[in-house]
């Protein structure tokens, strides 16, 4: 059973559903950020607005005006939404975590203090949260050798107890998952979409039954695809490891640039690249990355060659040290006295790639990242059947509005990227 401040932050900071265009949304973590410190200053929890709300509303003043009595209010009156949607989440094995939860990644708390998510949802070992390890990250669309170049690297990090850390989509991160987890391995996946789904798919089910891997999401465990979550979630899959390791990245587009160069201006892990004439990959070496490759010496040993390397590498890094409590990273949930390492929602840089929760006003100066998802996402549906339409895509890309479809799609097709068939606005992919 949840704590009365457990469900308060899940009404405030959750949705329960698939979003509607008339529904009051959920508080952002920079918005929860800026009313819990007020909460906490003023000697509120986040249950006190239960039974305290005209007192809260009646002092509160959000420099923003966006925080609002009204607002809080509609959130609050979903009850009945959250206990069928936890009950049903719950009964697929899925649980959750808020700040103030003991077993809540310090690493996260750490790194980005108030910006860390207010709720991560999860299925599977929850310590594994707390093991960092390597961040192999890279394109969905990789060749033979970027395939067993990642093979190998997630293969040997299994062997020597290092975790793999990545984002469960399809190609690096997918591969190097499933190859630690095939050589009894351990490994964090840290999805943007679809947790329930992932928590009942076959190819994590064995590895999650033998409390080998953990799936977790900031977002609740329905949620369909979204470029922006899909961008946002990448801070998080640095944020959980020690190191990280790009095996491809095409520059200036795409979720694995944008994370590796928010990661490289943050300093949160040292950054490793597989030496490729990738564009990416290149650049990323020039920023600071630092090569690895695979000595040919090591293949198909189980020596230490990885470890030793990457911890060559990090020799001179801070370690991640003691993290302070959740008084001092304010959750909101307990009253202290006025924490003296709160950061200051000012001071907080804006991320490389931010999520934007209304992707049909995507700005103009992001728009390439978020088309490229699109056509990942679109070329993965593409390659399990023959052709799509524009029917077929509303429903599965939900948070993108018709027009946004159409027009990625033109823009798909003027690319050679996808096909179009006669004059339906049905596609296949292109040669």
């Amino acid at each position: 059973m949840h704590t009365e401040n457990t469900q308060a932050v899940l009404l405030l900071t959750c949705y329960f559903s698939k979003p509607r265009k008339d529904e009051v949304k959920p508080l952002s973590v920079a918005e929860y950020a800026r009313f819990a410190e007020w909460l906490h200053g003023n000697r509120f929890l986040p249950s006190s607005l239960f039974s305290d709300f005209d007192d809260i509303f009646g002092k509160w003043k959000d420099p923003k005006k966006t925080v609002t009595g009204e607002r809080v209010k509609a959130l609050l009156d979903r009850g009945m939404a959250m206990g069928l949607a936890l009950d049903k989440w719950q009964k697929a094995g899925i649980w959750l975590l808020t700040r103030s939860d003991s077993d809540y990644p310090a690493r996260l708390k750490k790194r980005l203090g108030t910006m860390s998510p207010p709720v991560i949802f999860g299925v599977g070992n929850k310590n594994l949260l707390e093991s960092g390890g390597l961040a192999v990250v890279g394109s969905r669309g990789i060749g033979e050798d970027d395939s067993q170049f990642t093979q190998t690297i997630g293969t040997q990090a299994a062997k020597e107890g290092i975790n793999i850390v990545s984002g469960g989509a399809r190609g690096v991160d997918e591969t190097a998952m499933l190859a630690a987890l095939n050589a009894e391995g351990t490994a964090i996946g840290i999805l943007a979409d679809s947790l329930l789904k992932a928590a009942l798919a076959g190819k994590w089910r064995r590895h999650l039954q033998k409390d080998n891997l953990v799936l977790i999401s900031t977002y609740y465990p329905e949620a369909g695809f979204n470029a922006g979550n899909a961008m946002g979630r990448n801070k998080y899959i640095y944020c959980l490891s020690d190191h990280a390791l790009v095996v491809r990245s095409d520059k200036d587009k795409g979720g694995t640039w944008s994370g590796a160069k928010e990661n490289l201006n943050k300093g949160w892990v040292p950054l490793l690249v597989k030496p490729s004439e990738v564009d990416g990959n290149s650049a990323l070496l020039q920023m600071g990355g630092q090569p690895l490759e695979i000595p040919s010496s090591a293949k198909g040993t189980s020596g230490g060659w990885l470890a030793d390397f990457i911890n060559g590498v990090a020799a001179s890094a801070e370690s991640i040290g003691p993290v302070p409590d959740d008084n001092d990273l304010f959750s909101g949930l307990s009253v202290a006295e006025p924490q003296t390492e709160y950061v200051p929602e000012e001071s907080v840089q804006e991320v490389t790639a931010p999520v934007i929760e209304d992707v049909q006003n995507i700005p103009e100066s992001v728009n390439d990242p978020f088309f490229h998802l699109f056509t990942e996402k679109l070329r993965e549906l593409l390659e399990s059947k023959p052709n799509i339409s524009l029917a077929d895509l509303k429903p599965i890309m939900s948070d993108l509005n018709a027009r946004q479809i159409s027009d990625w799609l033109d823009r798909a097709e003027s690319e050679k990227l996808v096909e179009r068939k006669g004059r339906s606005r049905t596609y296949q992919l292109a040669g």
